[in-house]
């Protein structure tokens, strides 16, 4: 199945990959497909392939790409899960220190890091 992207976001199931407004979002989980048009980020109607479903132009600048870390607390934690490798996690934890600087946040990303850490050690 496939969808018109109606706001940029990272798809927290396929290694944390960006889409813009106006990409092509494809998928074979109807429940996934559900749970990204119910929180406004894909068109509800399916893509059917001819020209007038077709997405749209692309907008915004290279610049304007959201971090995952761009949403309130809950969200980013539900978002930050032990799936993650080290790297994305270590990027992660970066990225909050530098800008948000929510302890919550960074207490979570360090304790995935550190189960990861004792599960490495075993």
């Amino acid at each position: 199945m496939k969808y018109v992207v109606k706001r940029k976001f990272r798809d927290k199931f396929n290694d944390l990959k960006l889409y813009h407004k106006g990409d092509t979002f494809e998928t074979d989980s109807e429940k996934r497909a559900e749970s990204l048009i119910n929180g406004g980020f894909l068109s509800s109607a399916e893509m059917d392939g001819t020209e007038n479903n077709e997405p749209p132009e692309k907008e915004g600048t290279e610049n304007n790409d959201p971090s995952i870390l761009d949403q309130n607390v809950g969200p980013v934690k539900e978002a930050i899960t032990a799936e993650m490798d080290v790297e994305q996690l270590n990027n992660l934890l970066e990225e909050e220190k530098q800008g948000g600087e929510r302890k919550s946040v960074i207490d979570h990303i360090e304790e995935l890091l550190n189960e990861k850490s004792q599960q490495e050690q075993e």
